[in-house]
């Protein structure tokens, strides 16, 4: 038989529930002032206000992760004697060369 934890939900405190009632009426009154405000905007803010540089580290450190695993599968290939022109593994590694070139670009644009 499994064992499945039932983990309580956490509640936030009542002092972070004010806090959240007071940064959202903040918030709501800046939008009136500035109607053009995106949900975007916001959220960088938020996050900005909170020591956001956390999320991007982490989104670079996984663009470096999946490149170096593209590097290391492609040197382990050749490595291992390549393939031919007309092998099915060339296109499989072409395409997982590009996947991370894009994963790369889409991350660089966002952040």
């Amino acid at each position: 038989m499994a064992f499945v934890p039932d983990v309580p939900r956490q509640t936030a405190s009542p002092e972070a529930q004010d806090l959240a009632n007071r940064i959202a009426a903040l918030v709501q009154d800046y939008r009136r002032d500035h109607p053009q405000l995106s949900e975007r905007e916001v959220h960088d803010a938020m996050q900005a206000a909170a020591g956001g540089a956390r999320r991007t580290d982490r989104r670079a450190a996984a663009v470096i992760a999946s490149l170096v695993a593209a590097f290391v599968g492609v040197a382990v290939f050749l490595r291992q004697g390549g393939a031919d022109a007309s092998s099915p593994a060339v296109p499989v590694v072409a395409v997982a060369i590009a996947v991370a070139v894009l994963a790369a670009v889409v991350v660089r644009r966002r952040s």
